[in-house]
């Protein structure tokens, strides 16, 4: 049974952003409301990109890329980065 904020996929994803930003090849990331999800379709990741970089390369490294959504986060009401990634089908 998956742990409340603690699913396998969700830290995955996290590992592997905060590899990027360690590489500078992101800026920022987050994942609000992280500690209460169970499954990485529930989760909603935001991130910021240096000036130049494409978000959609970077974001097809990240595990579980071929179930990513990338979209401009215009609403800027979760999160005031630049970029919103959903993973909407469940991985495996």
């Amino acid at each position: 049974m998956t742990k409340i904020g603690k699913s396998a996929e969700i830290m995955a994803v996290k590992d592997r952003l905060e590899s990027l930003e360690k590489e500078n090849t992101i800026l920022d990331w987050e994942l609000p409301h992280g500690n209460i999800l169970t499954r990485l379709s529930a989760a909603v990741f935001f991130l910021t990109v240096p000036l130049g970089h494409d978000v959609k390369e970077i974001c097809h490294t990240l595990p579980f890329s071929d179930k990513i959504s990338i979209r401009l986060n215009e609403e800027k009401k979760l999160s005031k980065l630049d970029w919103r990634l959903e993973f909407p089908g469940e991985a495996v």
